[in-house]
């Protein structure tokens, strides 16, 4: 099963499109590419912030590390992967973030089996006839306490118990 986070922009173009026609799918999975070419990656994405503090962080880390125990060099590839690792596991975040900064908000989160089972979904949900056809949740009842046997409100206990105390 495939799971796709939707985004929509919070307002129509200047072209009179819907939101709904501007809907982004992003599928939630960890990203291969991103574990093997961690900042190419995020540059053919458009994440110019989280490249700009993966170098950053890498920079830094580098300098610390050769500053402290010149012998870490050995180290630093590990670092990188695990850096890479991270941005692979949270790729589906960071593109959210990124359309989110771009005025789109998470609407929905589908599944289904692929990319056009969760588009069919996701717009049937959307559909006036589908919402016209909910009904509203039923009426929950009212604790009648002077039928429960118990005079005083505060005394009321939820639970298995019948009384306070017992």
């Amino acid at each position: 099963m495939a799971i796709y986070c939707v985004f929509e922009p919070a307002k129509a173009d200047r072209n009179g499109r819907s939101p709904a026609e501007r809907a982004v799918f992003v599928r939630d999975r960890f990203r291969w590419a991103a574990l093997s070419f961690g900042p190419a990656w995020l540059l053919t994405k458009g994440l110019w912030w989280a490249l700009a503090a993966y170098i950053l962080f890498t920079a830094g880390l580098g300098y610390a590390l050769y500053a402290l125990v010149p012998a870490s060099l050995v180290a630093l590839p590990l670092i990188f992967l695990l850096l890479n690792l991270l941005i692979a596991f949270e790729a589906t975040s960071l593109l959210g973030w990124s359309l989110s900064r771009r005025g789109f908000e998470m609407r929905a989160t589908v599944t289904g089996h692929n990319l056009d089972d969760c588009e069919r979904r996701y717009f049937a949900s959307r559909s006036p006839a589908r919402k016209a056809r909910q009904r509203p949740p039923p009426d929950v009842p009212d604790i009648d306490v002077a039928r429960s046997g118990i005079a005083d409100d505060s005394k009321v206990v939820i639970g298995v118990f019948p009384r306070p105390g017992g």
